[in-house]
């Protein structure tokens, strides 16, 4: 199998095989057995509900016909009298509770008797054809406190023996009994029957119907889909509803405009409930159903599994310490045999591969530790290391390339050799011999005095490249490697050790030369002062006698003021070659410089030095000797003041660059030529004139600043001035 490409395991497939052997069957069967039991229970609601609303449409039904049969009877006997009697009417409404009044007719229509008709009902002449009765609409009548009554006028004719048409009785039938016989029909959860007229209007209801926007009295019509479709069928039926607050409703209904008593009056009865309770037991049948079906399906894919597991572990395993190689693992445990049975072609395959993680592992420690050795060794040597591919890309670079090369190793990997280091004039002996290499294979050395190169942007007195090519495993030319040796470090490293030799050698010279001069130099100060106090007494007898000076008086101070100057650089001397113990803690290198300038300000006023500062007051503090370090900066700025004899300005400045803190001293004096500076820190080395230095003070500074773990820089340009930088460790390097 390649490399990324995805296949399903053999516990897969056999887990697939047995998962479809179990789904199949369980999904066919349990789908089955659940369309069946939801249409089982849904025929059963439907049919239940069916009955229900027939029987109440019968009940109206022969309620409402009761009521006709006593307006029959009693409009007989009026016909049979010729007049109706108050006593037949009296009787009448006794008898028939649902009677709210009833009016006599004559044959024309109009009222002879009774109780007064409703108001805004009017009959033609239609009904003496009538012969079975007739009647009306649902006639909606407001009553007090805003409760709607309910009620239908009922017309019955009165012929006499002949047959001729005497008259009319028409009753105002109350049809709250509907009401009362929906209230004591039993429902089921949640469900409710509405009766409305043939305008959709409703006439009854009980229970919670579905949410409606229709006002009392108002018709029912796009308002309730259920009432639509009773009205527009014929018989009964049944259908699925949303109500305004999107609940589902099933919806049972009947139309009984055909039943006698309702004849010409389209009325019907819907039973309706919400789908959640009307199915509620077709839902807990697919509910149970899923549970067994999925009880079953996890046994089945259980013992699937168990199955597939007993016979896959032993290669599974063997897969996974396969991986775990492929990763780069090879530890201990891989080389182990597993325990336990297994076919006898899985346990020769597993004691090869034991053997194979074996060899492995020792091949691995080889080159690891081959390549650690030569890890080191490029990391650590103070060679330039850099090797490239055949396109001369940078494939990686040591520490010290970067170093000689002032690059960072992140930022020009992978780059182009000629894009990282841009060619300057006079390097192509280097870069121009990269085609020689990466072409025919050949080790090309160059040495270059005193240019810089792409890998070496400062000039240094000497170095050497050699550009070797790197083979692949086939023996093709693949790349190269360059090495760059800085020969001016060593040139650097060797003139530095003649330095601390000689500046020993002086040292020890001076100590030995001062001792020698100063005990006779103690001896001829000693006796030039006693001759001048000799000489003084004398000089005071003549003063008070009016003569001259004594012209010995003045070769004497002259000789104890140069014996004095004598003893100063014999002093010196002294100081130049003891060591002395240089403490280390946090100081504030403000405070030495403004210590310092006040010490210093007598003599930068009589020269006419102006002194601007640029110290930070956040400044970090540095490690270091104070009273040293105050010795130090009175030998800048006097060096500073002497330089500027006719006046100007020295900057002193102070600041935190990286892991140092830096100081420097600007002067606008005549500068330092190019040939004496590298000898400014040499011992008896001074550019001032005869008589106004010694050329110990910046050599001792040097070894004062270098012994505090700090570093002393001078850059001077002739005519512009001079800068002195020292710069010493901060104190929070010891953090």
């Amino acid at each position: 199998m390649s490399v990324g490409e995805k296949r399903w395991g053999l516990r897969a497939q056999l887990m697939l095989v047995l998962a479809l052997a179990a789904v199949a069957p369980t999904v066919l069967l349990g789908g089955l057995s659940i369309h069946r039991a939801r249409r089982d229970v849904q025929r059963e609601v439907i049919r239940g509900n069916l009955a229900l609303i027939r029987a109440i449409g019968q009940q109206l039904n022969t309620t409402l016909q009761d009521t006709r049969r006593a307006l029959v009877v009693a409009a007989a006997a009026w016909a049979a009298r010729g007049k109706p009697t108050p006593r037949v009417l009296r009787r009448l409404q006794a008898e028939v509770s649902l009677l709210r009044s009833v009016a006599v007719l004559d044959a024309r229509g109009k009222p002879i008797g009774g109780d007064a008709l409703p108001a805004g009902v009017t009959f033609g002449l239609d009904l003496a054809g009538s012969y079975g009765g007739y009647v009306s609409e649902v006639l909606f009548e407001r009553g007090g406190g805003g409760a709607v009554r309910r009620q239908v006028l009922l017309v019955v004719q009165a012929r006499d023996r002949r047959g001729e048409l005497v008259g009319f009785l028409a009753a105002v039938v109350d049809l709250a009994f509907v009401t009362r016989r929906l209230a004591d029909a039993r429902l089921g959860p949640g469900a409710s029957l509405l009766v409305v007229d043939g305008n959709g209007r409703r006439v009854a209801s009980a229970g919670k119907l579905p949410a409606m926007r229709a006002a009392a009295g108002m018709p029912l019509r796009d308002h309730h889909p259920g009432v639509d479709a009773v009205l527009a069928a014929h018989s009964e039926g049944h259908l699925e509803l949303t109500d305004a607050a999107g609940e589902r409703w099933v919806a049972i209904y009947r139309n009984i405009a055909g039943m006698s008593a309702f004849r010409g009056v389209r009325w019907a009865v819907l039973l309706q409930q919400p789908t959640s309770q009307a199915y509620a037991l077709a839902r807990k049948t697919t509910r149970d159903t899923l549970i067994v079906a999925g009880v079953v399906l996890a046994l089945a894919l259980g013992a699937g599994a168990f199955f597939a597991r007993r016979m896959t572990l032993p290669l599974a395993g063997l897969v996974r310490r396969t991986e775990r190689v492929a990763a780069g693992s090879l530890d201990d445990d891989l080389s182990r045999v597993p325990e336990g049975p297994a076919p006898r072609e899985l346990s020769v395959l597993a004691q090869s591969f034991a053997q194979m993680v074996d060899k492995l592992r020792d091949s691995r420690d080889r080159l690891y530790r081959l390549t650690e050795f030569r890890r080191n060794l490029v990391e650590s040597i103070p060679v330039g290391v850099m090797s490239i591919d055949r396109d001369g890309a940078i494939r990686s670079i040591n520490p010290a390339q970067q170093r000689l090369s002032r690059v960072d190793g992140e930022a020009v990997m992978g780059r182009s050799i000629r894009d990282a280091f841009p060619t300057r004039e006079g390097d192509e002996p280097v870069l121009d011999a990269l085609p020689d290499v990466l072409g025919a294979g050949q080790t090309v050395d160059v040495t270059v005095d005193g240019r810089t190169t792409p890998f070496n942007p400062e000039p240094c007195p000497r170095y050497h490249v050699r550009i070797s090519p790197l083979y692949d495993v086939a023996g093709n030319v693949d790349g190269a490697v360059i090495l760059q040796e800085d020969l001016g470090e060593r040139v650097r490293l060797e003139q530095q050790l003649i330095r601390s030799e000689k500046l020993s050698s002086i040292g020890m010279l001076a100590a030995g030369v001062a001792h020698e001069i100063n005990n006779p130099l103690t001896t001829i100060l000693g006796y030039a002062k006693l001759l001048l106090e000799t000489r003084g007494a004398a000089a005071v007898d003549s003063d008070s006698d009016g003569g001259e000076e004594d012209p010995d008086t003045s070769a004497l101070t002259l000789i104890a003021d140069e014996a004095r100057r004598v003893q100063n650089i014999v002093r010196e001397l002294l100081d130049f070659s003891r060591v002395h113990a240089v403490s280390s803690e946090p100081i504030s290198v403000g405070e030495v410089i403004e210590r310092t300038l006040t010490l210093a300000a007598p003599n930068l006023k009589k020269r006419g030095v102006t002194v601007e500062r640029a110290i930070p007051d956040d400044l970090s503090p540095a490690l270091g000797d104070a009273p040293r370090l105050e010795q130090v900066f009175v030998n800048l700025i006097t060096n500073a003041a002497h330089a500027m004899d006719g006046g100007g300005t020295l900057r002193i400045s102070a600041e935190r660059d990286g892991d140092r803190v830096v100081c420097a001293f600007a002067d606008s004096g005549a500068g330092i030529s190019a040939d004496d500076l590298p000898r400014i820190f040499d011992p008896f080395f001074t550019t001032k004139g005869p008589g106004e230095g010694t050329g110990l003070g910046l050599a001792v500074s040097h070894r004062i600043i270098s012994d505090m773990g700090g570093e002393i820089e001078v850059e001077s340009t002739l005519g512009e001035g001079t800068t002195f930088r020292v710069s010493l460790p901060p104190a929070d390097a010891t953090a």
